[in-house]
């Protein structure tokens, strides 16, 4: 887990794929680094908002992929769809033997106007996707690093 930007980390040594949620903004804050990205890669370049642009999985060299996953109401995703929807994109991987997976997550459905009960919230979720995505890590021999650029990684690591 870690805080930062996730096109960090879409290049690297052997078969990866980063696994993209949400927006162009909100849970994982990738705005302001998709423009840089887009602007970097001639395939993306005429792309304003991937999850709405892309078809995924998208192959953006011969061991990258990209997968970008839009949120639904709320600018979330229930856990029930967000483990629905991680089932079906890890055992795509796996079928690859891609062993490196990034991804940034996103919020549940409920958030609202109380930030208390929105950090709450991102707590519990953070819970429920490490321990999903460890639980994958560990039966499909795979590594899985989960990314963002503001706190709610770290913070539920360090709590």
């Amino acid at each position: 887990m870690r805080q930062g930007d996730i096109f960090d980390s879409v290049r690297g040594p052997g078969p990866r794929l980063t696994i993209l949620f949400g927006r162009v903004g909100g849970y994982g804050q990738i705005g302001c680094s998709w423009l840089a990205f887009k602007e970097a890669n001639p395939a993306l370049k005429g792309i304003d908002d991937p999850f709405v642009g892309v078809q995924s999985p998208l192959q953006l060299e011969p061991d990258t992929w990209l997968w970008f996953v839009p949120e639904g109401p709320n600018h979330g995703m229930s856990d029930d769809e967000l483990i629905a929807r991680l089932e079906v994109i890890l055992d795509w991987a796996k079928q690859r033997r891609i062993k490196f997976i990034v991804t940034n997550g996103i919020r549940d459905t409920n958030h609202g106007h109380d930030s208390n009960l929105n950090r709450a919230s991102d707590d519990r979720r953070t819970s429920l996707l490490t321990k999903y995505l460890y639980k994958r890590e560990r039966s499909d021999r795979m590594q899985v690093e989960v990314v963002s650029r503001n706190d709610v990684f770290v913070r539920y690591w360090t709590s």
